[in-house]
């Protein structure tokens, strides 16, 4: 049994209440295609917005490292 953990994540820009919805709507998303494609396993997803940037960057510039999402598989003991 697998249990797949499914964080979206944002750049700092906008307001909280954005940035929560799209981060939320990021990991949504890949948790629907995960089902679309018959993965089998509990999926959880949940937005992060951007409370755990990315440490590699150090510029304004390279915030847009920041829009991405983070999947953790983990299986489940019986």
């Amino acid at each position: 049994n697998l249990e797949i953990r499914i964080n979206g994540h944002v750049d700092p820009i906008g307001s909280e209440e954005q940035k929560k919805k799209v981060s939320k709507d990021r990991a949504e998303a890949v948790k629907k295609y995960f089902a679309n494609k018959g993965i089998k396993a509990t999926i959880y997803a949940d937005g992060k917005a951007d409370f755990n940037p990315d440490p590699s960057i150090k510029t304004f510039q390279e915030n847009w490292k920041n829009n991405r999402v983070e999947i953790e598989v983990v299986e489940k003991k019986k």
